[in-house]
């Protein structure tokens, strides 16, 4: 695997998948998340929000991911990778992290998405 670093607008970048943070509730506000819902509208919040209901909770535990259809944005998918749990101790924050990217990548490979070139925010 090789990783490139590069500087500019996530949401322009030619890749096959986002990979973007998500907060248990799966509700997109405030930076990527934020800019995912100005550039798709409600469509891809609703997806999220019905997953939920179809699932009978309100919230996902850190280190699930959920994918979404991308709407308008050049990406054939999204992983939203819950990165965060209200409740954890401070110092997991590495381990909710790592976590989070490891099951994004291991969706992405036991999906077989026809996914070569993710990409994520830092």
């Amino acid at each position: 695997m090789q990783i490139h670093v590069q500087v500019g607008d996530v949401l322009a970048v030619a890749a096959d998948a986002l990979i973007s943070t998500a907060n248990p509730w799966l509700n997109l506000s405030g930076g990527v998340n934020g800019a995912i819902l100005a550039a798709t509208g409600p469509a891809t919040q609703e997806e999220l929000h019905a997953y939920l209901k179809s699932q009978g909770i309100s919230a996902v535990p850190a280190g699930t991911v959920i994918q979404s259809s991308s709407g308008n944005l050049p990406f054939d998918c999204i992983l939203h990778a819950v990165a965060i749990d209200p409740f954890y101790d401070s110092t997991a924050e590495t381990d909710l992290l790592t976590l989070s990217t490891t099951t994004s990548l291991d969706v992405y490979n036991t999906r077989r998405l026809p996914v070569r070139s993710p990409t994520a925010p830092t």
